[in-house]
């Protein structure tokens, strides 16, 4: 029960954003000066950036958590017309950072790829 409760609240989109910074920290040190940050449909890098692009994501799941733990925002977006309930709101949440931390080490993966 007490996992339930755990996977039903905020903490797990707190704990993978922590895990980004972590994750973007670590690689930071390894990464060369200018790592990928668009591939085009054939899968080529297109697009260049410093390394410090691989920070812009834990950055975006912070303003997400950020901004989502607002009460006037989480009302807004929790009596919409689409109702959600608290539960189904961490979960949407929980999957937006999820997403961001794929695309974060997408970005790491292909990078060493191309090295």
């Amino acid at each position: 029960m007490k996992f339930r409760n755990f996977l039903n609240s905020r903490k797990p989109a707190w704990l993978v954003t922590a895990i980004g910074f972590l994750t973007a920290l670590a690689a930071f040190f390894f990464l060369p000066g200018e790592i990928p940050t668009h591939w085009n449909s054939f899968g080529v890098a297109d697009g260049y950036g410093s390394r410090l692009f691989i920070f812009l994501m834990p950055v975006l799941m912070l303003l997400v958590m950020v901004l989502t733990g607002r009460k006037n925002i989480r009302y807004a977006l929790t009596h919409s017309k689409a109702f959600l309930t608290d539960m189904q709101f961490n979960w949407y949440t929980s999957g937006v950072c999820i997403l961001f931390y794929i695309m974060e080490l997408t970005i790491i993966a292909r990078t060493f790829s191309e090295v």
